[in-house]
């Protein structure tokens, strides 16, 4: 019975945090926003491809 209490709140707590984090980062970025910091991410993670291509070569 305690054990169940015990695994159950931090999930709560996990589920709710990550629902207010979601909403905060919701507002903070528009898709405008959010498509330019995909756009630079996908950009490094292409970069960080070829660098490792190009160190195996």
């Amino acid at each position: 019975m305690l054990l169940g209490t015990l695994l159950i709140v931090p999930r709560s707590a996990a589920a709710l945090t990550g629902s207010f984090v979601g909403a905060e980062l919701s507002r903070r970025f528009s898709p405008r926003n959010l498509r330019r910091v995909f756009g630079i991410f996908v950009m490094l993670v292409g970069l960080a491809i070829i660098l490792r291509n190009w160190s195996a070569l």
